[in-house]
């Protein structure tokens, strides 16, 4: 498994500032984002907006998907995950964990054009 290893780069960066986020790696890099608490804490920040768009305009590829997995009420996530300028289809599950009371969301988050089998605009 070495060799797959040598595929995957590591980099920091402030997600929410695009300038950051471009110093750190190529536009359409990621083909998955798997998100477990930054657009939690970029809610709480009042930072959610500039993350969404990020994440779609820079980091995902054109077939990219991003999975959030949280601990707010889907009431709350769903419709912010779902803003029309996001142009995303949004799958929410319902994630019971033994032992805990609170339910976890998991959304899978495509853009819409992908889910439905079009090219994106800039491919």
């Amino acid at each position: 498994h070495g060799a797959e290893h040598r595929r995957v780069a590591w980099a920091t960066c402030d997600v929410c500032d695009a300038d950051s986020l471009a110093s750190a790696c190529p536009q359409g890099l990621a083909d998955l984002v798997v998100d477990k608490g930054m657009l939690d804490c970029a809610i709480v920040e009042h930072d959610a907006a500039r993350l969404l768009c990020n994440v779609r305009s820079w980091l995902l590829s054109p077939r990219g998907v991003y999975v959030v997995v949280s601990f707010r009420k889907p009431e709350l996530l769903v419709p912010v995950l779902s803003c029309p300028e996001l142009g995303w289809e949004v799958r929410h599950t319902a994630l019971r964990l033994p032992g805990v009371e609170q339910q976890a969301s998991v959304c899978v988050m495509r853009r819409a054009e992908a889910a439905a089998g079009g090219r994106a605009p800039h491919e």
